[in-house]
């Protein structure tokens, strides 16, 4: 996972030079010795120009960076002075010193003209490396979901959304805004491996095996979910078809050879009641 950015837009004389733009760190503002030229140099060495000319800037004339806890660190290394905005006034850092602001608190900075809006960002959950595809059963309907692009919630008897987490949002974020509700979750740690959250009254069990009560289980290809008004298998995708028991007590998935019988309840497989997954 990477480490914490900034999101920071600068204006000039009211006018914008900078857009809002999310930059890796250490960041460093700049002024070029011999052309006057400033720039915003980023953690990757990218360098973002501001202005041409401008004398008055330091050629070191700020960094930003953050501490492991997400706390914005601005250390001025000026001659002019980097000023930080508080409550109607102006504080002046000082050269040689560092302001420490709080985790993802925006701050206004002001120093020889430019107009600074800046706030630390937290590091992205990585996107799930899962590649896998849910195929859900609820109140007689087929649903087929792709993990990889989403996550996956259960509430009331059907597919949810509206819990206010992103479509990459990570596992322990979805548990935060479901609160109290009942549901079943399927969604990406912090370190993007699946895992399924579901509340106690919804009675789910993993693979004929009840989970712990609201307590995150890992989930992988082959898994199957099953809950009160529905059932669900996990597959990865691109892998190769499997038969659905058709024994609503068992409902495990096998490796399809035909004429087989059900290497986890016996019941004779690949007749007409047989369903394929994936």
């Amino acid at each position: 996972m990477r480490g914490w950015t900034v999101s920071i837009t600068i204006q000039e004389a009211g006018r914008t030079v900078l857009s809002e733009t999310a930059l890796t760190l250490p960041a460093r503002l700049i002024r070029d010795g011999d052309s006057g030229a400033v720039a915003l140099i980023d953690g990757a060495g990218t360098a973002h120009p501001l202005a041409q000319s401008r004398f008055d800037v330091s050629r070191q004339h700020m960094t930003l960076s953050t501490e492991a806890d997400g706390t914005l660190l601005i250390a001025d290394q000026s001659t002019n002075g980097v000023f930080v905005s508080q409550q109607n006034s102006a504080r002046l850092i000082g050269k040689g010193n560092t302001m420490a602001i709080p985790a993802q608190l925006q701050v206004a900075l002001d120093t020889v003209g430019f107009d600074i809006r800046v706030q630390s960002v937290p590091p992205r959950a990585p996107r799930a490396d899962s590649n896998l595809h849910a195929e859900v059963r609820l109140g007689g309907k087929l649903h087929r979901v792709a993990l990889d692009r989403a996550p996956l919630v259960v509430a009331h008897g059907a597919l949810s959304n509206g819990f206010g987490y992103d479509r990459h949002g990570d596992l322990q974020g979805i548990i935060a805004a479901l609160g109290n509700r009942s549901a079943l979750v399927i969604a990406p740690d912090g370190a993007g491996q699946m895992h399924v959250f579901a509340t106690a009254d919804l009675g789910v069990r993993l693979n004929r095996r009840q989970i712990g009560q609201s307590q995150p289980e890992p989930v992988a290809h082959g898994t199957l979910l099953t809950f009160q008004g529905g059932h669900l298998h996990l597959m990865k995708a691109g892998a190769d078809r499997q038969l659905a028991c058709v024994n609503d007590a068992c409902l495990m998935l096998n490796e399809y050879k035909p004429g087989q019988n059900c290497v986890y309840c016996g019941t004779r497989l690949g007749d007409a009641h047989t369903r394929f997954i994936g």
